[in-house]
């Protein structure tokens, strides 16, 4: 009988120089685990407007595919697939039989609200023998819609090459907000909501942010420490409303944010809206709270005793020190390697 030790491991990469949709850390983070784990990377780079260059980058993942991968053996990709050429490079291992592993990053049909781009995620999707999900709700939803059983969920980022906090947050200090902000317009209504502070970290460019306190950019693997010293809380929030989550804030209910592992390497307890895919599991780790509305979050903070949030930090810890080990991906690639058996 085949076993996982016998089958030859590879991973397309996404952080070629230039490449156009990398998510940063995170990307990183993942390519190192599996770097690690002894997975080979693969370099397909993607297809330029030039037509030389076109027909040189398809020519190299035909080769590849006929000449490197031999099965039995299996291939990691980042999803979804936009490159064209990695499409391409998809598709031929799947005629020859290798078996392949998609690590969900995003769903933009879902994000966006295009039922045709959704459609055609699902339909690509349906393609990979292995797929690792988010969060629980996010592995039901690809269950029902692909029928596929072997989907694996991730629980929790995993986040490298982060120095382990100094100083101890206080449950006193400001509640903050780090993130994209091009798509979390209700920063502007923060100010709607008497006695809290915010602090918002990494501002993008264009956005009107004179009525909280907006603290300069800092880079990914340096911002933990920065921000146990600076908050309270870590808010998972986005869209429209601070009420409930409308138009890109709709997308929680199925999406896990990278700023929840920001948030948790800082030390600092998450505040989450209750009908977001993070809910349940934040609540059973028990490592900070879920509201329905942020009008509600200053009552809901005031009845969080020092005890209680001391107990949030302790749990914390244990989540740590795995996301910094790269435990959780490890766990599962390991579950998708004996499904491949």
């Amino acid at each position: 009988m085949l076993k996982a030790t016998d089958i030859k491991r590879y991973f397309v990469t996404e952080l070629y120089p230039g490449a156009r949709y990398t998510a940063g850390v995170l990307r990183e983070d993942i390519e190192t685990v599996l770097l690690k784990s002894g997975y080979e990377k693969l370099e397909t780079f993607p297809a330029s407007s030039n037509l030389l260059s076109r027909i040189l980058a398809y020519q190299k993942v035909r080769k590849m595919s006929i000449n490197k991968l031999m099965t039995p053996a299996c291939v990691f990709f980042h999803f979804p697939v936009r490159s064209r050429v990695n499409r391409y490079f998809f598709s031929l291992l799947n005629k020859n039989g290798i078996k392949t592993i998609a690590y969900v990053h995003d769903f933009e049909g879902i994000r966006d609200k295009d039922k045709k781009l959704l459609k055609k995620e699902f339909r690509q999707l349906k393609q990979f023998n292995i797929i690792i999900a988010q969060n629980r709700l996010m592995k039901e939803l690809i269950e029902r819609e692909t029928a596929n059983k072997n989907v694996i969920e991730l629980k929790m980022y995993d986040y490298l090459g982060v120095p382990e906090p100094v100083d101890q947050p206080s449950p006193k200090g400001p509640i903050i907000f780090a993130g994209n902000l091009e798509k979390a317009s209700f920063i502007s209504q923060l100010h709607n909501i008497p006695s809290l502070e915010f602090h918002i970290w990494r501002v993008s460019s264009g956005v009107n942010c004179a009525q909280y306190s907006l603290q300069r950019e800092k880079r990914p693997r340096t911002l933990p420490p920065v921000i146990a010293k600076d908050g309270s809380y870590g808010l998972v929030w986005d869209g429209t409303s601070i009420q409930a989550g409308l138009d890109a804030g709709d997308y929680l209910r199925i999406n896990t944010p990278h700023k929840l592992a920001l948030y948790i390497m800082a030390g600092l307890p998450p505040i989450v809206w209750n009908e977001s895919a993070m809910a349940g599991w934040v609540q059973q780790q028990q490592i900070g709270i879920a509201v329905s509305s942020l009008y509600d979050l200053k009552q809901r903070l005031e009845g969080i005793t020092e005890n209680e949030y001391r107990n949030f930090q302790e749990n914390m810890k244990g989540i740590r020190r795995n996301m910094a080990v790269g435990y959780y991906l490890n766990k599962a690639i390991n579950i998708a390697e004996q499904l491949l058996d």
